[in-house]
């Protein structure tokens, strides 16, 4: 994503509007072009429209690899460890809405850190849904096991002779819901990868 920056204004005073001309000219720039978050793409020096101010636009690009490594990669893992408990056995459910609640802790701390490294903008820019989308993902899964074990427990009360035709009816609809959840996350992963290679492109 590309983003400009009037980092720079010469204003001439009220009283001098008219008598002097402010000619822009060639600026250069020596130092380096890489940032931490970003890349120095471009340096303008315009004037403009009532020739009374002087400005200096900063056209900035994000450098990919810096979000690949410091927030898609450690959110991913968790994302996956979180799916993951999902497939634990019934008698682990306690344990797996455990690690559930854990990982959506660390996705929570995760996500205050990298949005106070983030511009601020009065949008959602895309790493905010892909963060919105990590810190919501572990509390489904954690209502899930919560209703899971619940049901669980409710189970074992109910001691007759149905009781094993209704545990098999449950393992099935957990299977259901597992799957819908891998599902569910994989569409958004590709759809989500695919809008943000698009607008990648476009910015070159």
């Amino acid at each position: 994503m590309n983003m400009k920056l009037s980092i720079f204004q010469l204003m001439q005073p009220s009283d001098l509007i008219g008598s002097i001309n402010l000619l822009p000219d060639t600026l250069i720039f020596n130092g380096s072009k890489t940032l931490t978050q970003f890349n120095i793409v471009e340096i303008a020096f315009n004037l403009k429209t009532d020739d009374s101010r002087l400005h200096v636009d900063i056209k900035l690009k994000r450098i990919i690899s810096y979000h690949l490594t410091n927030t898609y990669l450690p959110t991913i893992t968790l994302l996956i460890i979180a799916e993951v408990t999902l497939q634990f056995d019934e008698s682990k459910t306690e344990l797996a809405a455990g690690l559930s609640l854990t990982i959506m802790l660390v996705m929570y701390t995760m996500y205050q850190s990298i949005s106070e490294s983030l511009v601020k903008t009065a949008y959602l820019k895309m790493i905010d849904y892909w963060l919105l989308f990590c810190l919501l993902t572990p509390f489904i899964i954690f209502m899930i096991e919560i209703f899971w074990l619940l049901k669980s427990l409710q189970n074992i009360k109910e001691i007759n002779e149905g009781w094993i035709t209704k545990k098999n009816k449950n393992s099935l609809k957990k299977k259901v819901v597992r799957y819908l959840t891998y599902i569910s996350s994989a569409l958004f992963v590709c759809i989500y990868a695919l809008i943000a290679l698009l607008m990648h492109l476009e910015c070159l």
